[in-house]
């Protein structure tokens, strides 16, 4: 990787940080620049801690391709800056393949990702904000055409596997593995390079909300792909304003409403969701756990074992738990 491939255009970044922004996702380095733009518009106004006012702000300044992508958003994420800053880096990732360095920082060698820790909670000394995954576009990673790509306006069912990528260099390999048909004794799905035993999963948009994604091929006597958190107390953490690493388990779920949930895992403790899947335009998949606010996370995989996990906070995982952990992103591929 180049040097220049890593700076972001000087004249970019003056320009837009003195002139009202227009942001025209063009590419990572715009992205970045524009972030750092509004956030600093936001602290000139007294506006910082206001995530609503920040987005709706935000919102003036998208133009052209962002414009539409941004409109593909559902309403929460349009009005939330903190899950809109993560959404636009997940669709405009690093320029030239950079990775974080935030979670380098603290090893002395860089971690593939962070772990799930015994309990199950958490979230990163440095910010409250739960992390979402950095997914790239979808057509230059996989090579997956935007044809084949849901549209969270059309109400056509869609049936397809979960890929999940890693972010950094892993032994996963970069264009990652499937989520598996199979569970554990445990209950917990894990990963799978083999494309006969990938899940299959189906789903019908509804007005942009999060998805339910129904098991198509899964042995389980439960219906649909969800999550449940380890830890009977991982609500506690969650909400609460001091820093946690927390985490969870993919699970089968079945149940009348989606906050009144059983699943296939004896072991976790915590509560359990099952609509929680936003599938973007260009198939990035972000689980989004609802309490009073949302709280975005991303996939976390222990490549020891292929283990399938969620993290609120990407940083506080990599500083709780070793290197066996990559983080990743989701992906839906339609068949």
């Amino acid at each position: 990787m180049s040097d220049t491939a890593e700076v972001i255009p000087k004249e970019l970044e003056m320009s837009m940080l003195n002139e009202p922004p227009a942001f025209t996702g063009s590419d990572g380095a715009e992205a970045e620049v524009f972030i750092q733009c509004i956030r600093k518009r936001a602290f000139d106004q007294g506006k910082q801690d206001d995530n609503r006012w920040i987005a709706q702000y935000a919102a003036t300044c998208f133009i052209k391709e962002a414009l539409r992508w941004f409109e593909d958003l559902d309403e929460e994420m349009q009005n939330d800056w903190r899950l809109l800053r993560k959404a636009m880096l997940a669709k405009w990732p690093a320029p030239g393949g950079r990775k974080s360095t935030s979670s380098s920082a603290r090893h002395k060698s860089p971690s593939p990702c962070p772990s799930p820790r015994s309990s199950l909670g958490g979230m990163s000394p440095k910010s409250r904000t739960p992390v979402l995954p950095t997914p790239s576009l979808i057509s230059s990673a996989l090579g997956i055409s935007s044809a084949a790509s849901p549209n969270p306006n059309s109400t056509t069912t869609k049936t397809g596997k979960i890929r999940v990528v890693p972010e950094e260099g892993s032994a996963l390999g970069p264009e990652g593995e499937y989520v598996s048909v199979r569970l554990d004794g445990r209950g917990h799905f894990h990963i799978t390079r083999s494309v006969d035993n990938a899940l299959r999963v189906q789903f019908t948009p509804v007005g942009g909300d999060a998805q339910v994604l129904k098991l198509m091929n899964c042995a389980s006597v439960h219906e649909s792909l969800g999550m449940q958190w380890g830890g009977a107390d991982a609500i506690r953490l969650l909400t609460a304003p001091e820093p946690h690493d927390l985490s969870a388990y993919l699970v089968a779920t079945s149940g009348w409403n989606p906050t009144s949930v059983s699943t296939s895992s004896p072991w976790c403790k915590g509560p359990a969701q099952y609509k929680i899947w936003n599938v973007l335009m260009d198939g990035t998949v972000i689980p989004v756990w609802k309490e009073k606010k949302s709280y975005a996370l991303c996939a976390a995989v222990r490549t020891s074992d292929k283990l399938l996990a969620v993290v609120s906070d990407w940083d506080a995982f990599s500083a709780s738990h070793g290197s066996d952990w990559c983080k990743a992103r989701f992906v839906f591929e339609a068949e």
